[in-house]
């Protein structure tokens, strides 16, 4: 019985790759994922919303048009998901 991982930061390469990112928005998700780790906002929350999210809100601080609605499609989350953990993971992010 395979066990999936939990966490959020395993989850990242793979879907970046499937949404086509660049390099520079995978980084800043690995930022807002370890910053809302730090904080502890991912806790008792899915890892795959999390890293789905990261990936949406890095996507916007970097310019990279990434869309909910493709996000959602590539990583099997709902939007409304990506919606709320986008808004919390912002609230602990040391966004410059």
């Amino acid at each position: 019985m395979e066990i999936p991982p939990t966490n959020p930061l395993e989850y990242l390469g793979r879907f970046a790759s499937r949404l086509g990112c660049n390099d520079e928005t995978e980084r800043r998700a690995r930022d807002l994922v370890e910053d809302a780790t730090e904080a502890s906002t991912h806790s008792g929350k899915h890892p795959v919303g999390i890293a789905a999210s990261a990936l949406y809100a890095a996507g916007k601080l970097t310019g990279e048009d990434l869309v909910q609605r493709e996000v959602s499609e590539a990583t099997d989350v709902s939007t409304v998901t990506i919606r709320n953990r986008y808004r919390e993971l912002l609230t602990v992010a040391d966004v410059d």
